[in-house]
């Protein structure tokens, strides 16, 4: 895979399968199935299904997953099982506090992808620079409503400096 500056991620659930096929022929330049925040917690093992079947062939847009909490019970799994297979682009790790998180999903990949972590607490803002420099981390990006609770932030200019600090 190599690297592109991405305009238009278009985030899709994963337990919605019309509603994937349906993006993948939406002109967004990548695909975002995600497990954790659009699923319904009785509908995951369902979303995983549907996304490791999707995942079995390649597709002309990039298709990332967003799995669930790396500290949950599903996030290893997930990883495990969509790792080798050939339409996984990127992973994209929700509420990553720093490099111990990054190297848990090392452990349990089969094949490595390109991640890009989600930095949705100050712990994770305060790692941003050894998150973003990790060799396979290939972006990251504030998860803005978890940070904003956490921080306890109830406007877009409360998150100035965390956004510059991604940045840098």
């Amino acid at each position: 895979m190599t690297d592109h500056t991405y305009l238009t991620w278009l985030y899709v659930p994963g337990d919605r399968p019309g509603v994937v096929a349906k993006a993948l022929g939406s002109g967004a330049d990548v695909v975002l199935v995600d497990l954790e925040d659009a699923v319904a917690p009785d509908r995951k093992g369902y979303a995983l299904d549907a996304t490791a079947e999707l995942l079995a062939d390649k597709h002309e847009v990039p298709v990332h997953v967003r799995v669930n909490a790396l500290d949950g019970p599903l996030a290893e799994q997930e990883v495990r099982r969509l790792t080798p297979l050939p339409g996984l682009d990127a992973l994209r790790l929700p509420k990553v506090a720093g490099p111990a998180d990054i190297t848990r999903v090392l452990d349990w990949a089969v094949e490595v992808p390109p991640l890009y972590a989600l930095l949705e607490s100050a712990l994770g803002i305060e790692h941003a620079y050894t998150i973003a420099g990790h060799p396979c981390v290939h972006g990251i990006a504030l998860g803005e409503a978890d940070l904003r609770a956490e921080l306890g932030v109830t406007d877009a200019a409360g998150l100035a400096w965390p956004r510059g600090r991604a940045v840098v």
